[in-house]
């Protein structure tokens, strides 16, 4: 039987409620964030107070002790105060105590709400890990430098699959050109991932996107070779339409450094609009049979915002298995149209031609004059 999970996480909630009160015994506690009728130890010392708690009876503690510290937390006179934190992986994984195995499952957020009671003492290293609350605009964890019963919850959602957040396997901006995309769009991005050791579609990779920064996020990748896939839908019915956004590329996560990953930039460029000899913003649902031209034949088409230079081929391909034979034009121009004087191609081959928009940096911002609804990023014709 299949229960829904924000029922599992209000259970979840009442235990957390009934653990609280069960590990209670002695006098009353509270603070700006919980209150606990008792604390731990009976006959546990005299009052003392800092500046965020004020108990009437001491922890885990006989009797007032002296004050101490270290690297982790530091110790005032009777109770436990905890220092701030800061760390670059926050995930949450703090179980088994002293022994974390890699994963987050209730258990860690069993520990974390231990901690947060100060039944525990956490490590520095269990801190680094375990303050993960509150999260950030973007479901990440923006550490405040203690372990709380928030961040026992924060945890415990993560270890039932409502959120999820942890050290990203590669993270960067979204870039058209030199530019964050975000200049040109608020529109959010979509993310496709291929294995590409097998061929198979990656469906557990978790994404995030900042459509005010253009930051992105990437999890839950293969340590190898990957095929990512960008679009970002601007205009017309679909998102191959001329106009909107799209990059393909492959990278290799185990060539990476760090900080090569921490700061991986994806350039993204817009689809060309192709308006003569065919205007590629009506293009069909299906192939269409290669069209006959006379030569010579005038190709033109919509400038792209940035473009410096835009540069041309017409290549031979063969009918059969559309396989290449050769290029017949290759150069460049700053036009945005060009007329080009071709051979017959006769019954068994056809033209094929391409245009690639670059700015003054020599980043490609546009590409791929999409003709036909799912194919083709070059215009195919023939030459009567």
């Amino acid at each position: 039987m299949k229960y829904n999970k924000h029922y599992l996480l209000s259970a979840i909630n009442i235990i957390f409620i009934l653990l609280i009160c069960s590990m209670a015994y002695g006098e009353v506690q509270s603070s700006e964030n919980y209150s606990m009728r008792q604390c731990t130890l009976t006959n546990a010392g005299g009052q003392s107070s800092s500046d965020n708690y004020t108990l009437s009876h001491i922890l885990a503690q006989p009797s007032p002790i002296t004050s101490s510290s270290s690297s982790g937390y530091r110790l005032y006179g009777g109770f436990r105060h905890s220092t701030r934190a800061v760390t670059d992986k926050p995930d949450g994984d703090v179980a088994p105590l002293g022994n974390r195995d890699g994963t987050v499952n209730v258990g860690d957020a069993l520990v974390a709400l231990r901690f947060a009671l100060l039944l525990e003492t956490p490590t520095q290293e269990d801190i680094q890990h375990g303050d993960v609350a509150p999260l950030d605009a973007g479901g990440q964890p923006n550490p405040d430098g203690q372990v709380t019963v928030g961040d026992a919850l924060v945890i415990l959602r993560k270890a039932l699959g409502l959120i999820n957040f942890g050290e990203f396997q590669l993270e960067g901006r979204i870039l058209f050109g030199n530019k964050v995309i975000t200049e040109y769009t608020s529109n959010d991005i979509k993310f496709w991932f291929r294995d590409e050791t097998d061929k198979t579609s990656i469906d557990n990779a978790f994404t995030i996107y900042d459509n005010q920064t253009g930051k992105y996020g990437v999890s839950g990748l293969p340590n190898g070779p990957v095929f990512i896939s960008l679009t970002i839908h601007e205009t017309g019915e679909v998102v191959t339409f001329p106009g909107n956004f799209k990059d393909m590329t492959t990278f290799d996560l185990s060539t990476l450094s760090d900080t090569e990953a921490a700061s991986y930039d994806l350039q993204i460029s817009k689809i060309i609009h192709l308006t003569k000899p065919f205007d590629n913003s009506g293009y069909t649902s299906w192939p269409p049979p290669y069209p006959q031209y006379d030569s010579p034949l005038l190709f033109q088409w919509d400038a792209i915002t940035g473009a410096t230079r835009y540069d041309i081929s017409i290549a031979k391909h063969a009918d059969s298995h559309n396989s290449f034979m050769e290029y017949v034009i290759q150069q460049s121009t700053t036009s945005t149209s060009i007329e080009c004087t071709l051979t017959s191609s006769g019954d068994q081959t056809h033209y094929q031609f391409s245009v690639y928009a670059y700015n003054a940096g020599n980043d490609m911002v546009g590409y791929d004059m999409t003709t036909y609804n799912g194919g083709s990023g070059a215009y195919k014709f023939k030459i009567k």
